[in-house]
């Protein structure tokens, strides 16, 4: 049986001569699963355009990581706006014969925006974990490494990625003399295998055993400070000054930042690990029938995936209460947002000497060592 390479693949639009039981079974185009893709696409085009709109609008909320949330973000909600006439609206017609039916047919009905998508908001959630690894794990590197220039380009070669990675859907797509789009089959099976594999390994694998490494080194590192804060605290409690109580603050903030991000990475590999292994079985098994696309099991799978563009802005607003804040700011609520409330000790005027300062900078829980001479900073 012939089969689509692409991750979550439940191709429409693909001739059924061609392609036995690849095209849109009863289970996708059913009520049910139509009325949840729908809920997915509401929740995360309203969700992801909320964050968008609270990390541009809150002035204490911009930094280096809200430049790379906001890519994030942005990306989830291009992914779930693709969601719903792919999914929400299954049916399409046959592109016409044609160049342009033929365009059509690589371009729109092989969900090559779909999965284009999918891939950008994967390096994505990598990058927010990168910035956070070298902000917290080598702060001293951080102001060099993340610049304007070098933020634009991560995030350029975030669509490379997903582009490159998907444009094998332009040539074995295409229309056949009918001006029926078709799925034309690998030329052999060692190409399917090699791009089962790249898809799982750039989709799951790579930024997974990715995340892993980093989020265990911040976490142990922002362990360490904290507890190298507490013993000097405890040392000099009686001459306790506002730069303590400034790093003590700047860590904590960098702590619950972690923590957030902790839970959008688990979130991903729960979300994404029942489609990429049911594919990648299917690709590397000689059976081709070991894997029933139009199951509900399947389709089940798929599903979960997609839904992980939607539970980002969620977690954010359960987990991280200065995001919490910024909503109430934005949309007018007054609760919470009084300046005398939320003015953290980190932001006050301490005279400090040289081997006390440490600074956020850039971004929250960016902890950055400075040499200098006793001066009056303010963060």
């Amino acid at each position: 049986m012939a089969t689509t390479m692409a991750p979550l693949n439940t191709t429409n639009d693909v001739g059924d001569e061609l392609n036995p039981g690849w095209g849109i079974s009863e289970i996708e185009n059913s009520m049910v699963v139509r009325a949840i893709y729908g809920i997915i696409a509401v929740l995360g085009i309203t969700g992801n355009f909320v964050v968008c709109l609270v990390l541009l609008r809150v002035p204490s909320l911009r930094s280096h990581t809200s430049n790379f949330l906001v890519h994030l973000s942005l990306v989830d909600l291009i992914l779930c706006i693709w969601a719903v006439p792919f999914h929400l609206f299954p049916h399409v017609p046959d592109p016409s014969p044609g160049v342009g039916g033929d365009i059509k047919c690589r371009l729109y009905s092989s969900k090559f925006p779909l999965w284009t998508c999918a891939l950008v908001s994967i390096c994505s959630l990598v990058t927010v974990n990168l910035e956070r690894y070298i902000a917290i794990v080598y702060p001293i590197k951080y102001k060099n490494i993340y610049t304007p220039r070098n933020t634009a380009l991560m995030i350029a070669a975030c669509w490379a990625i997903g582009i490159i990675s998907n444009s094998y859907t332009f040539y074995v797509y295409g229309n056949n003399e009918d001006g029926h789009c078709v799925f034309f089959g690998w030329p052999t099976k060692g190409f399917q295998v090699v791009l089962g594999l790249w898809n799982f390994i750039s989709y799951y694998l790579a930024p997974f055993i990715f995340m892993v490494i980093t989020q265990w080194r911040v976490i142990k590192t922002l362990r360490d400070q904290a507890k190298m804060l507490k013993e000097k605290r405890e040392r000099t409690v009686s001459t306790v000054r506002k730069s303590q109580y400034r790093k003590m603050w700047q860590v904590h903030a960098a702590q619950e930042l972690e923590k957030t991000l902790l839970i959008v990475s688990i979130t991903y590999a729960i979300c994404w690990a029942p489609n990429q292994f049911l594919f990648i079985v299917f690709n590397l098994s000689p059976d081709p029938e070991i894997v029933d696309f139009g199951a509900a099991y399947y389709h089940f799978t798929v599903i979960l995936a997609v839904a992980n563009s939607c539970l980002n802005p969620i977690i954010y607003t359960m987990k991280n209460r200065p995001f919490r804040r910024g909503i109430r700011k934005v949309f007018g609520c007054p609760r919470g947002i009084h300046p005398k409330k939320q003015k953290p000790v980190a932001a006050e005027v301490a005279t400090v000497n040289s081997s006390d300062i440490i600074r956020l900078g850039h971004g929250p829980g960016v902890i950055v060592q400075e040499s200098t001479n006793e001066t009056s900073q303010q963060v």
